[in-house]
């Protein structure tokens, strides 16, 4: 039995579906059964709460494959819980998602899993790490300007990044899950290609039909933006430091481990945008 945590998320929804299509015997921990709707036929469903690691026994009661998603906002917290939890129950293997930020001095979302990896390294638990790149699907986050003003506003200048698909990453967990050899390794997980952000604006308007560009902003400008949309400081820390590590050429990576380890490439930005066009509904059919 695999116990899959964050399994109403990006990458969580996309790994459930992948192995119950493969008919892998899923478990999925989930605050609320009931957003799972109809799968709960196809799923054995857990109620129960990362923030609450009593709730937590019941969930891997006969599961020997663990998943470890943490969503946060106490990451390091969520991670030791579940590890922790692991042990007790036996677990035979985790499948730690993590950043690819992690290994790269911290930056961005990799800093508040470090703390995790290391105490699953330390557990005496079979081990796998993934380091994913940044996901594609962050760039909707910019869709408020392109509706907006026909941008994308941030400071990265010409600095590219591996973005990749989401369902990749959850292709990858679920080939880890169900082969063997993996134990003790870490795969960094990129996509086909670097990108710009300007390279990408560029894709966003010819899938969208419409103007896109990038207007590489001031970094004081762009915290001040921030700071009016409201976003709580470590969340705007985390997001100048990743910005100018973009911009620096920090994160200019690519890897084989995908098109490796699935014996496929690594799906690209263009494709991605085409299958995701319609999240992106307040711009299709607008004037150019």
């Amino acid at each position: 039995m695999i116990l899959i945590t964050g399994a109403t998320g990006t990458i969580g929804r996309h790994l459930r579906a992948q192995l119950a299509d493969a008919d892998v015997p899923v478990r999925v921990l989930v605050r609320d059964p009931a957003k799972l709707g109809d799968l709960r036929d196809r799923l054995d469903v857990v109620g129960g709460d990362l923030d609450a690691p009593d709730t937590l026994r019941l969930a891997l009661a006969g599961v020997t494959r663990l998943f470890l998603l943490s969503p946060g906002p106490d990451v390091p917290a969520q991670d030791a819980a579940l590890i922790h939890a692991a042990t007790s129950a036996a677990v035979e293997h985790v499948v730690m998602l993590s950043s690819l930020g992690a290994e790269l001095g911290g930056i961005g979302g990799g800093r508040p899993h470090l703390p995790g990896e290391a105490l699953l390294r330390e557990s005496g638990l079979a081990w796998t790490l993934l380091h994913p790149s940044e996901f594609m699907s962050n760039t909707l986050w910019w869709r408020d300007t392109i509706t907006t003003a026909g941008a994308i506003f941030a400071p990265t200048g010409t600095g590219r990044v591996g973005f990749i698909d989401p369902a990749d990453i959850a292709a990858v967990a679920a080939h880890v899950l169900t082969t063997g050899g993996h134990q003790g390794k870490t795969y960094r997980l990129t996509g086909p290609e670097t990108l710009t952000t300007a390279e990408i604006a560029t894709h966003l308007a010819t899938t969208l039909d419409r103007p896109v560009r990038h207007v590489d902003l001031p970094e004081d400008t762009f915290r001040a933006n921030l700071e009016q949309a409201g976003l709580p400081q470590p969340l705007i820390d985390m997001q100048i430091e990743y910005c100018a590590a973009i911009k620096a050429g920090t994160v200019d990576i690519v890897t084989d481990d995908v098109p490796d380890l699935l014996g496929r490439p690594a799906g690209n930005y263009p494709a991605w945008a085409t299958r995701h066009k319609t999240e992106f509904a307040a711009l299709t059919g607008s004037p150019r």
